[in-house]
C-alpha cells in the first residue's frame, strides 16, 4: 500500500514538473515573439500616416515588449554566466557567417559586389544590441536583486529549478536574427510590391 502510495506520489510529482516546464517554456517563446513583433513593427510600420487604432496598438505592443524584456531578464538571471556568455557569442558569429554567406549567394551574379566590404555590406549586425543590452543588464540587476531581497530570490529559485537554458538561448538568437538589416530590408521589398513583376524581381 506504501509502494503504491509513493509511486502515486512520484506520478503526480512529475506531471506537475512537466506542466511547469512546459507552461515555462510557452511563456518564454510568447515572451520572444512579443519582442519580435513589436521589434519589426517599428522598422515597417509608419507610425505617422497610419490610422489612430493602430497607432494605439502599437503602445500595447510596447508594453508588451517591456514585459517580455523583464520576462527574458528573469530567466537568463539564473543562467548567466562565463559559459552561457560564450555560448551565445559563438551562436552570434555562426549567424554573421550564415548570413553573410546568403548574402553572397544573393549577388553571384553581381558584379559590383565585393564580398571584402565588411562595412558596406553590413557584415556585422549590430541593429539587436541595444534589446540584448537591457535583457543582459536586468538579468545581472536581477542576480544582484536576488542575495537581497527574499521575494525575488524565492522567484529566482523556482525558475532555476525548471530553468532551459537551450531554448533561452535559441530564442535570444531569434531575437538577434530578426534585427538583421538584410532581413528587414527584404521585407520592406516584399511589403513593397505591387505587381507580379515586383515579385519576380524579388526573387531574382
Amino acid at each position: 500500500m506504501d509502494r503504491d502510495l509513493k509511486i502515486q506520489s512520484m506520478k503526480t510529482y512529475f506531471k506537475k514538473s512537466i506542466q511547469k516546464d512546459i507552461l515555462m517554456k510557452v511563456v518564454l517563446m510568447l515572451a520572444a515573439i512579443a519582442i519580435g513583433i513589436f521589434s519589426l513593427s517599428e522598422y515597417l510600420v509608419d507610425y505617422i500616416t497610419i490610422s489612430q487604432t493602430v497607432t494605439e496598438f502599437r503602445y500595447v505592443l510596447q508594453v508588451l515588449s517591456a514585459i517580455s524584456i523583464l520576462i527574458f531578464s528573469s530567466y537568463l538571471s539564473v543562467s548567466i554566466g562565463g559559459e552561457f556568455f560564450r555560448k551565445i557569442i559563438d551562436s552570434y558569429f555562426v549567424y554573421l557567417l550564415i548570413s553573410y554567406f546568403l548574402l553572397m549567394t544573393q549577388n553571384l551574379n553581381n558584379e559590383s559586389f565585393d564580398i571584402t566590404t565588411f562595412d558596406v555590406d553590413y557584415f556585422f549586425e549590430i541593429g539587436s544590441f541595444g534589446v540584448i543590452f537591457i535583457i543582459i543588464s536586468l538579468a545581472f540587476v536581477l542576480k544582484y536583486l536576488t542575495s537581497k531581497v527574499e521575494v525575488i530570490r524565492k522567484y529566482s529559485n523556482y525558475l532555476n529549478e525548471n530553468k532551459s537554458t537551450n531554448l533561452l538561448l535559441a530564442l535570444l538568437v531569434s531575437v538577434i536574427v530578426l534585427h538583421d538589416s538584410k532581413l528587414i530590408e527584404k521585407l520592406k521589398q516584399f511589403l513593397a510590391l505591387s505587381d507580379y513583376s515586383d515579385y519576380q524581381q524579388f526573387y531574382l
